[in-house]
């Protein structure tokens, strides 16, 4: 999931948000 942060599956704009966004929810909890 980390490489992912950074480099997207497919160059997606709206899905590099998402993704960050996700990360950090998980990383609070």
């Amino acid at each position: 999931m980390r490489h992912i942060r950074g480099s997207p599956p497919c160059g997606n704009p709206p899905v590099h948000p998402m993704k960050t966004m996700k990360k950090k929810k998980e990383d609070r909890i």
